[in-house]
């Protein structure tokens, strides 16, 4: 499932005894196009993922994310930049795309994407007005990764890249991978006087789906946001 963003989905071994983390999504170009910042978001988290439980476990895998058919350039970039090969099928692991961008800029640019997205399908600013207009409207019928994986995630991502970039636009910070949280990116921003304090947008949006307002990440956002 392309969007199981908090697992691998296959464990092996390769050639060589080295180690094989392998993704899988089965969309093909046309489908992920037609989402290309959440498809974006999805793939740098689901290879970042790997490469997490990887360290976790003192292995040094090849990252493959396998499809049926030969993606977007965006994505293979996006794939590549995480650290990842793109493999069709049972064939043999893609080269590395041209001009593949810096894991730190894309990371920036593509949850700032998917940020903007989410405020314009909803008809709202990136701001807290708007987050709190969007989580207000997610937060009145939550939904399970049980229920709908799919549904389930693109809630999390989009609504953690809205609370982000709204953080980012008041107090500046960048995206960066790591964090402890479930998913592995965290948000790197002032707070208390702290320049290089970590926020967690995404786990946050993960609370809420399972708490409710207790768990706001309209108040996350406006106690980071909010002056001393």
């Amino acid at each position: 499932m392309y969007a199981s963003l908090d697992r691998v989905d296959i464990m092996s071994e390769g050639e060589g005894g080295r180690p094989w983390y392998i993704q899988t999504d089965h969309r093909a170009a046309d489908e992920i196009e037609q989402t290309a910042e959440l498809s974006t978001v999805f793939a740098l988290l689901r290879i970042l993922n790997a490469r997490r439980l990887a360290d976790s476990r003192g292995e040094d895998p090849l990252l493959l994310y396998v499809m049926t058919s030969p993606p977007p350039a965006f994505l293979s970039q996006a794939i590549a930049a995480a650290g990842g090969r793109v493999q069709i099928g049972r064939g043999a692991p893609e080269q590395l795309p041209a001009n593949v961008p810096a894991l730190d800029e894309l990371l920036q640019a593509a949850f700032a994407a998917l940020a903007q997205r989410t405020a314009d399908d909803n008809g709202v600013p990136v701001s807290i007005d708007g987050l709190a207009d969007v989580e207000t409207a997610l937060a009145a019928d939550p939904i399970s990764a049980e229920e709908d994986e799919i549904a389930y995630w693109t809630t999390v991502v989009s609504l953690g890249a809205l609370g982000g970039e709204v953080i980012r636009a008041a107090n500046g910070g960048r995206w960066a991978a790591g964090g402890r949280g479930t998913l592995p990116v965290a948000l790197s921003t002032s707070f208390n006087g702290d320049e290089k304090s970590l926020v967690n947008p995404l786990g946050k949006a993960i609370k809420l789906l399972a708490n409710g307002e207790e768990d706001s990440l309209v108040y996350l956002v406006r106690l980071v946001t909010s002056k001393p």
